[in-house]
């Protein structure tokens, strides 16, 4: 990355504030497994983390706690 887009911000699809995409979680989100279609959304960290089911098993740092 050239380091353009790491200042651009986004909108948290959870809060609707403002949130680097550098430090956004990305969710790319399609009605079902055969749609052509897709959207992608971005959240800060914590609140994606806070509303998934706890036993889901996620391979992201999350030690980490990023606003």
């Amino acid at each position: 990355m050239d380091g353009k887009l790491n200042n651009e911000k986004v909108t948290c699809c959870f809060c609707g504030k403002s949130v680097l995409i550098c430090e956004a979680i990305i969710i790319n989100v399609s009605l079902n497994i055969n749609s052509k279609e897709s959207q992608t959304l971005f959240a800060h960290k914590k609140h994606l983390m806070n509303v998934l089911y706890k036993k889901n098993i996620l391979y992201i740092d999350n030690d980490k706690e990023d606003d």
